[in-house]
């Protein structure tokens, strides 16, 4: 489905888990501006989702900081 659509986006509440390229598709350019703020208002990383802005400081299964 990727080949037949590229940079489609996702739909407002409808996104998926396994989205390969989740940062563009979910945030676009605007992740380096949303991960700036995260880090000012959040410094020690304690607030993580999964494919959630900041979420790539985290391992896999959002356990521990990678």
């Amino acid at each position: 489905m990727y080949d037949l659509t590229p940079n489609d986006g996702a739909y407002f509440n409808e996104a998926s888990l396994f989205e390969i390229n989740w940062r563009e598709t979910f945030f676009g350019s605007h992740y380096s501006t949303l991960k700036s703020i995260k880090n000012k208002y959040d410094p020690h990383k304690l607030f993580v989702v999964v494919e959630g802005v900041g979420s790539d400081d985290w391992n896999k299964e959002l356990t521990c900081r990678s």
